[in-house]
């Protein structure tokens, strides 16, 4: 097997060098998408409690009782085998 001359390493570094900035490139975009995702939870979870307490005053100023809203659960925990 032969040595590689000197244009062929440089392609080989140029698609090493794609390949790292791709896979670093797809992990950057990962990492922006959870975050984006976990910015958009939290504020879906504070418009939730915003509207239900706009409509717990609607209701109180209106006479009637305040609209029963099923919460979402908590996560469970889980247990450890005893």
């Amino acid at each position: 097997m032969g040595e590689f001359s000197g244009p062929i390493w440089a392609v080989l570094a140029i698609v090493a060098f794609a390949g790292v900035v791709g896979i670093l490139h797809s992990m950057a975009a990962g990492a922006r998408n959870d975050i984006y995702l976990h910015d958009l939870r939290v504020q879906v979870k504070r418009l939730r409690a915003e509207q239900l307490e706009r409509l717990k005053r609607l209701a109180e100023s209106a006479g009637r009782p305040a609209p029963r809203v099923n919460q979402p659960a908590e996560p469970q925990q889980h247990r450890k085998a005893a």
